[in-house]
């Protein structure tokens, strides 16, 4: 009859969680507690409080998101924090305040702004228990940010594609030289084929003037470079890829399953290691709570293509992509 008919799914979904994650070993144990809420108060508001304990030393993180600000499409950010990180030979806690605020334009496929950051950045023994004293570090830094393109993120699957360019621009008291200045830019693609397939490609790059050693680029672990143990890459100017093709097998409210087949890849030269390079493939699951947003559990086993191969084994709750 002429007529041009709209079909809505609406699909509630918990947007509290509690947050638990932690380890052991050598000398050194940590811990995180806390809670999040995606939509406070019901108004789409972000929000999130942490708990951290790394033997004995107690840290903490408040955040808070408003990502329609005045009733605009501009996103204000604030954080305060205090949390630890293990490195090499220190491990460093990074008090700080940030502010960010970005304006969203053209559908939200441009996103444009900046963020201000202080911090204070204080060094304890090492997650092996080794230890190089540092003295006490004061400092701040502007980040302008660009980004194209927009990721459609649904139940299981994703769509879309992102191009992101964050410089940065700082000062240490105490470092020699005392300005400095960074570079981050970043492309993430998904495919979405069918009802229950996503490939995912991205690509990374920094670059860094010279800056205290621990401001340098780390790289291995769960987050960027899987197969790698955590900090096996110190780099002052790296380029690096990840691929995954994930498959949804089981989807519920409560549970959905998708098991996924991954390569990484990373290359580098820094100051204090040279040239470095790495490659990765492996296998993994995910296992995510549709009802529950951002959930996320990965349970993978990597194999770097180097001599000897010895397979890693990871777990993390950190969102990859």
């Amino acid at each position: 009859d002429g007529r041009n008919v709209a079909k809505f799914t609406v699909e509630e979904r918990w947007t509290i969680k509690p947050v638990l994650s932690g380890a052991f070993g050598g000398r050194s144990f940590w811990i995180i507690l806390g809670l999040s809420e995606r939509n406070l108060l019901g108004h789409y508001l972000f929000a999130e409080a942490l708990y951290q304990n790394f033997n004995g030393v107690h840290g903490g993180r408040l955040y808070f998101e408003n990502p329609r600000l005045l009733r605009t499409f501009t996103n204000f950010i604030a954080v305060g924090e205090s949390m630890l990180r293990t490195r090499p030979v220190n491990t460093v806690q990074r008090t700080k305040g940030r502010a960010s605020l970005y304006r969203l334009v053209h559908g939200d496929m441009i996103q444009f702004g900046g963020a201000a950051e202080v911090f204070a950045d204080y060094f304890y023994p090492a997650y092996d228990g080794t230890n190089e004293f540092v003295h006490s570090m004061f400092g701040w830094f502007v980040e302008p940010q660009f980004r194209y393109g927009r990721i459609v993120r649904t139940r299981n699957l994703s769509a879309g594609r992102t191009v992101e360019i964050k410089p940065q621009f700082g000062y240490v008291a105490q470092g020699n030289p005392k300005y400095f200045a960074q570079a981050l830019v970043e492309a993430i693609l998904f495919w979405k084929l069918g009802d229950r397939v996503n490939l995912i490609q991205r690509i990374r790059g920094g670059t860094t003037t010279t800056v205290p050693k621990h401001m340098t680029f780390f790289l291995g672990g769960t987050d960027y470079s899987r197969g790698y143990a955590d900090n096996t890459f110190q780099l002052d100017h790296y380029a690096l890829f990840n691929f995954d093709f994930r498959v949804v097998t089981l989807d519920k409210n409560w549970m959905a399953i998708l098991p996924y087949l991954f390569t990484d890849g990373i290359v580098g030269t820094g100051s204090i290691q040279g040239f470095r390079a790495g490659l990765s493939v492996g296998a993994g699951l995910l296992f995510t709570i549709p009802i529950i947003a951002a959930s996320e559990l990965r349970i993978d086993i990597s194999l770097p293509v180097q001599q000897p191969v010895a397979p890693a084994f990871g777990i993390s709750t950190v969102l990859f992509y």
